[in-house]
């Protein structure tokens, strides 16, 4: 481990983050990813901190667009995956950093993961 990086064999590879907004870990992890070369799926439920997080990962040239599910909405995370689809042919890694969501995590992030971890590298489910 030369200069405190190493190297992740992340390049190339599309990450969804969700929660990647409101300045704590989901933003971190985007940005941490970014620079070890993952494109990102910034999803967050505000769109302002959603849209500022992939514009500053398109700054530190990494390819990353914007989403807005909320992960406790099925139809949400549906759109999101599918637009990561469109945009990008497949997803490699799914981070699920949800904000407070009451008594207990939705089966939708349960969901996501599932049909995160069941997509073919090219792009079909």
């Amino acid at each position: 481990m030369a200069g405190g990086s190493m190297d992740l064999n992340l390049k190339g590879k599309v990450a969804i983050v969700t929660g990647a907004g409101g300045g704590g870990i989901g933003t971190s992890v985007a940005y941490e990813l970014a620079g070890e070369g993952a494109t990102i799926v910034a999803n967050d439920i505000d769109r302002g901190w959603a849209d500022r997080v992939a514009k500053q990962v398109v700054s530190m040239g990494a390819r990353s667009i914007a989403t807005y599910a909320d992960v406790a909405s099925f139809k949400d995370c549906t759109a999101m995956v599918d637009k990561a689809l469109s945009e990008f042919k497949r997803v490699d890694i799914l981070v699920t950093i949800p904000a407070y969501m009451g008594s207990g995590v939705s089966p939708t992030a349960a969901w996501i993961i599932f049909t995160a971890s069941s997509m073919s590298p090219s792009g079909a489910r």
